[in-house]
């Protein structure tokens, strides 16, 4: 967490430069830059499973039709951890997911027709919500269909071992093992573009830039539509202040995934260390209308934005929003103090 300021200007300050510096420092989980693996444990105990909830509902289903069986189903790197099926009402909880790279699935008829990447938080409790179109899906029900590749991936035994070993290691900090075992995994599969993602997050830990940046190109080139990858190929680029690249890389990816909370959250960054801050906001609130409670930290980024342009009372406003989602934040009565000053609206 941020340290205590004494007053509440420095808050603002604080605020802005712990994000300017955001994208330049060594990720928190390996599959989710920045910070350092393992979390902050002076803020939040790591965990390693996390609850998602959550409700799907079917846009546009007739209400003289029986409703499918949906399942929603967890993915961590391709394998199946667990499937549910909703209850009557729609809503589901799935226990024991996995943190870090986790995909939650709607699935009807064995056939995905929705997907949400979770983001790293550092909660124990994750909402999740699906909104899926029901004449889409009636279009493909009755057509050959699996799991998407996004979330299902099949390898060997020997390879699975490796992988699994591979991310135990990466989240431990042993890379160069890990490097061992993905380089194994993707010389017996070259399109496993999983194992070239996490090859990507080992090599970044290790601060070797260029092997990163080849494995993650490589993990888009054998599945262009992959988010993970372009997300921490896109962060490289801003740790390194190549924004050009950035922002091609994370367009891209929020063209592909514009439900990606992430893509559209560090293009916002890239167009904010360009100095565009109108379109730096459009996305960064973006990333909020898509994982409210993920990215509530967004909110103070904006907060700071808003105070440094003069406009304090879009910034408390800002801060207002955070306070609602993060009521027991550490800073909070300094928050509260900045908003009494400077009233939202005026």
């Amino acid at each position: 967490m941020k340290q205590a300021p004494a007053v509440t200007v420095p808050i603002i300050a604080i605020v802005l430069v712990s994000s300017s510096i955001f994208s330049q420092t060594i990720p928190d989980d390996p599959n989710h830059l920045p910070r350092q693996i393992g979390g902050d444990s002076s803020t939040n105990k790591h965990v390693d499973s996390i609850v998602v909830s959550g409700k799907v509902t079917l846009d546009g289903f007739p209400t003289n039709e029986p409703r499918p069986a949906i399942y929603v189903a967890a993915y961590l790197n391709g394998a199946l951890i667990v499937r549910r099926q909703i209850s009557e009402s729609g809503s589901y909880t799935v226990t024991d997911v996995p943190r870090g790279e986790a995909t939650i699935a709607v699935e009807i008829d064995h056939i995905e027709v929705a997907s949400r990447q979770l983001n790293y938080t550092p909660s124990a409790v994750v909402y999740q919500d699906f909104v899926v179109s029901w004449p889409q899906v009636s279009a493909q029900r009755f057509k050959s269909g699996v799991v998407s590749v996004d979330a299902l991936y099949t390898r060997s035994r020997a390879s699975q071992t490796r992988f699994d070993r591979a991310v135990s290691d990466i989240k431990s900090g042993k890379n160069d093992s890990a490097i061992a075992d993905l380089m194994t995994v993707v010389k017996e599969d070259p399109k496993d573009f999983f194992a070239w993602t996490q090859l990507g997050n080992a090599y970044f830990l290790k601060n070797d830039t260029k092997n990163a940046e080849d494995a993650y190109s490589r993990a888009i080139a054998e599945h262009p539509s992959y988010t993970l990858a372009s997300v921490n190929l896109g962060k490289l680029y801003l740790s390194q202040n190549n924004n050009d690249k950035a922002i091609e890389i994370l367009t891209k990816a929020v063209n592909s995934d514009p439900t990606s909370a992430d893509s559209q959250q560090y293009l916002g960054e890239c167009y904010l260390a360009m100095k565009k801050g109108s379109k730096a906001v459009a996305y960064l609130n973006e990333a909020i209308r898509l994982a409210p409670m993920e990215k509530a930290e967004i909110h103070l980024r904006l907060a700071a934005l808003y105070n440094a342009a003069g406009v304090k009372s879009r910034a408390s406003a800002e801060y207002q929003k955070f306070l609602e989602k993060v009521p027991n934040y550490e800073h909070k009565d300094e928050l509260k103090k900045y908003i009494s000053e400077n009233p939202p609206g005026q």
